[in-house]
């Protein structure tokens, strides 16, 4: 979208000053993620998520954190995102009110896609945007703007053999060139 590569630039200019940080063993890491659950869970009005959210997803190999701090050392914003295989999933964006005015998040979420395919990533999957709830709408608009592609799966199919695998891969092929 024509908007979002404008903020993209926008952000990435403005991470010029301060320090991305990728490292799941930072120390101070958990705090600084529950610094900015806390702002987001205030600003969206929903309960925060937990400690032991962002101690799972960051003892996980899969999953890879994205920090942003400011030249003062406060967190800005954050991305968490896994990995297997060459599916990249995003999990997790954070930002304090000033890190969405310098567009931060939008950054920072560009940056993770960059960084799992320097991984080995094909994919970034952006996931669901639950447009049926009301507090969702802006998350969804912002998934949308983000995408190259959106695709409808409302029921996941785990393929049991190779022949599954490739029955199921076949289709989805197919109905992605039907778009």
């Amino acid at each position: 979208h024509k908007t979002s590569r404008y903020e993209i630039r926008r952000g990435i200019k403005a991470m010029e000053s301060g320090t991305l940080v990728s490292d799941r063993t930072h120390p101070d890491l958990i705090r600084n993620l529950l610094v900015l659950e806390q702002d987001r869970a205030r600003t969206q009005n929903v309960s925060p998520l937990g400690k032991a959210y962002f101690k799972d997803r960051l003892g996980s190999a899969y999953h890879f954190p994205m920090v942003f701090f400011d030249t003062g050392g406060q967190p800005q914003s954050a991305v968490i995102y896994s990995l297997k295989g060459r599916i990249a999933t995003f999990h997790y964006n954070a930002s304090t009110r000033e890190g969405k005015k310098r567009l931060l998040n939008k950054a920072l979420l560009y940056s993770a896609m960059l960084q799992s395919r320097e991984k080995g990533a094909q994919y970034f999957v952006l996931g669901n945007g639950y447009a049926d709830f009301d507090n969702m709408k802006d998350v969804t608009r912002f998934k949308k703007r983000m995408s190259t592609h959106e695709a409808a799966c409302p029921v996941c199919f785990i393929p049991l053999s190779m022949k599954g695998l490739v029955m199921m891969t076949g289709k989805m092929i197919k109905q992605m060139r039907q778009r």
